[in-house]
């Protein structure tokens, strides 16, 4: 399971899943940019990147429940499945970083809980912090928190 191309890792050469990651439906075109999975419990997800308006070569990371009946509302994970969602995330991420290997900078905004709306960064991006910072690989790219903003920046790039 490579996560490099053009001789830049994205993961850390020791990464594995720890847990089985959920059957991906990738884009009809390989370099498209909306991948949908399915849980065990019937949530649909989609994981869309779209380009930051200032950075070509950057993408926002969007993921969220499309079930019609969590339209506008908070989806509750249900928790033995969370580590399963994230690990799916993260093999999304290396499967987009093969199609775009020129990839400078990723970028995820967590949503907030009800209860959570006085707080600097929701559990989300907490968590997808904590996560990023352990498997992207630490001698090419960078994991900041900024706010509710989670930022995966690569150290040396191709464009300066």
């Amino acid at each position: 399971m490579p996560s490099s191309h053009a001789g830049i890792p994205l993961l850390h050469p020791d990464y594995k899943p720890g847990v089985p990651v959920f059957r991906i439906e990738d884009p009809a075109i390989p370099s498209g940019e909306i991948y949908h999975f399915s849980t065990q419990s019937g949530l649909l997800y989609e994981v869309q990147f779209g380009r930051k308006r200032d950075n070509y070569f950057g993408f926002v990371i969007n993921f969220g429940v499309l079930n019609e009946s969590f339209e506008n509302e908070y989806a509750m994970t249900h928790e033995n499945e969370a580590f399963r969602i994230i690990a799916t995330v993260i093999e999304i991420v290396r499967r987009f970083f093969l199609q775009h290997p020129l990839t400078e900078y990723f970028e995820f905004n967590g949503e907030f809980r009800e209860t959570e709306k006085n707080k600097p960064s929701s559990v989300r991006t907490r968590l997808f912090y904590r996560t990023a910072s352990r498997v992207v690989h630490p001698a090419y790219w960078k994991v900041e928190i900024q706010g509710n903003r989670v930022i995966v920046i690569r150290k040396q790039t191709p464009h300066g």
